[in-house]
Parts: structure tokens; C-alpha cells; sequence
């Protein structure tokens, strides 16, 4: 048996020549171990349990780097797994996303610009590439992948956002023709965390950011995307502007960057049309 000949050759040691047909054997079972990949990440699972379940879903034809080039299947790893499923349509309608809150450094990692903070982890999300200052669009900053979803944040301070994301809308249908304005900003009262989805209509509810928007942008119909802050004990509005305008502590960051992922969940359904 092989498993005989196999001792043997151990046991008469390397300057043995194996026959042709044990040549041959040994051939087949190099071809058949599964290749480690070279990146560290997929070295942690067991590729012998995924090795042969290669990536055959309409999916795949979606993905830029799939075939590989070298023509090895892809596999099916959590990592990997997770990208597929967050990945836009094919054909989406164009996006305007942009977050609202107040202008950085000063107001970076604040509550009220939990928007940007969400724009921020999106972009990573997708891919896309870093944020630029765009002086067409408003002098907003800009990350644009190959998707139709382009990514904007707002320069101006959160209650009178409505000048720079209109302008920013009008040029941007310009150039994007037919498309959907939608609106991320921080949302009070709500749980921390808690993402909730407008289409369209409906009041600003006390939102200053989204009164601004309304009044500059009056027969646009926009979806708005609210991410949960919370809200202090207190209900003077020196209270609530100093909770507000309060750096981010470590856990209330984590709890709002992981909103991206929700995030992105709603716009692939607004993205897929009604």
C-alpha cells in the first residue's frame, strides 16, 4: 500500500529513488494540499474546511479583483464574507450622502458631529478613497468610489447647514443627473447607537441642522438618516449644548462608528429604489 511504501522510503532514508509510480503519488497528494494564502488574516481559519468552497454567487461578478489573477478560487473566509454582504448594487441610483455637524479639528469626536463621524467608517467601508476638500461642491469634503455614492461632509457649522448642502446638491445633480439627496446627522432623544431611517416629510423635529436644509432646499424631498445620541438628564439648553458639543468618550465612539454598517444596510435600500 502507499502507506507501506511510504515507511519504507523513511526507512531506507533519502538517497533511495522512488519508483515512477510513487513519483506520481507523491505529485497528486502535493497537488491536492490546499495553498496557504499570504495574507496573516487567512492563515487564522482552517483552510482545509473552506478550501474547496469557492466563491460561485452572482456576487462574484461584482467583485473588481475577482477572477484572481492568478485563477485560484476565492475563498469563503468571516473576512470576506462580511465585505460581500455590505457591498453595494451593481447598477445603483447616484447617491449625495452627506453628514452634517460642525467643522473640524475644533469639533471633531463631538456627539453633534456624529454624522461625520458615521461618513468617516463608511468611507472605510466601501473602500473608498480619503476625504478631500472640494471646492465645486461647496468646499465640502469629498470621497468618491466607482459606485454612484458619493460621500460628502458639510464645512459649515450644524444650524446653518442648509447654504452648503444645497449648493452642494444643485452641483452635484449637475454633473450626477438624476439621483437622491440623503441627510446623516446626530439625532437627540434617541439611544445611543440607534439608527432610524426617514424617506421623506415630516417635521425637523427641533433639529436645527435639519430645519437649515429644509428652508435652503424647500420642494427637495431628501431621506435622513438620524443616529442616536442620546440625551443628558437635564433639559436646559445649557445643558443640553454642552452634552452636545462634548468630546466622545472611547465606548461612545465604538457604539457610533458601528453604526456605519447599518448605515450602509439603508443605503443599498434607498440605493435599490423604491
Amino acid at each position: 500500500t502507499s502507506v507501506q511504501n511510504d515507511v519504507v522510503l523513511d526507512v531506507v532514508g533519502a538517497n533511495a529513488s522512488p519508483s515512477r509510480r510513487e513519483q506520481r503519488k507523491a505529485k497528486r497528494r502535493r497537488r491536492n494540499t490546499p495553498v496557504r494564502s499570504s495574507s496573516p488574516a487567512l492563515d487564522n481559519y482552517d483552510l482545509d474546511d473552506v478550501g474547496s468552497k469557492a466563491l460561485t454567487s452572482p456576487l462574484s461578478t461584482s467583485l473588481h479583483s475577482y477572477p484572481p489573477k492568478d485563477l485560484r478560487p476565492l475563498l469563503i473566509t468571516p473576512t470576506n464574507l462580511k465585505q460581500l454582504s455590505s457591498m453595494p448594487p451593481v447598477n445603483p441610483i447616484p447617491l449625495l450622502v452627506a453628514s452634517i455637524g460642525n467643522p473640524a479639528p475644533t469639533y471633531s469626536n463631538t456627539l453633534h458631529s456624529a454624522g461625520h463621524t458615521v461618513l468617516q467608517n463608511l468611507k472605510s467601508l466601501l473602500f473608498n478613497p480619503v476625504f478631500v476638500k472640494d471646492r465645486s461642491l461647496a468646499n465640502g469634503l469629498v470621497s468618491e468610489g466607482d459606485n454612484g455614492w458619493t460621500l460628502w461632509q458639510s464645512p459649515s457649522l450644524m444650524n446653518v447647514s442648509g447654504k452648503a448642502v444645497g449648493d452642494a446638491w444643485k452641483k452635484w445633480r449637475a454633473t450626477h443627473g438624476e439621483g437622491a439627496l440623503v441627510i446623516v446627522h446626530d439625532e437627540l432623544e434617541r439611544p445611543l447607537g440607534k439608527v432610524t431611517v426617514r424617506r421623506q416629510g415630516g417635521s425637523a423635529r427641533g433639529h436645527n441642522g435639519i430645519k437649515s436644509i429644509m428652508s435652503a432646499l424647500p420642494s427637495t424631498p431628501f431621506v435622513r438618516i438620524g443616529i442616536g445620541i442620546g440625551r443628558p438628564e437635564s433639559r436646559e439648553p445649557a445643558d443640553v449644548a454642552k452634552y452636545v458639543l462634548r468630546k466622545m468618550t472611547q465606548q461612545e465612539r465604538d457604539r457610533i462608528e458601528n453604526c456605519a454598517l447599518e448605515v450602509l444596510g439603508a443605503l443599498r435600500n434607498i440605493s435599490d429604489g423604491p
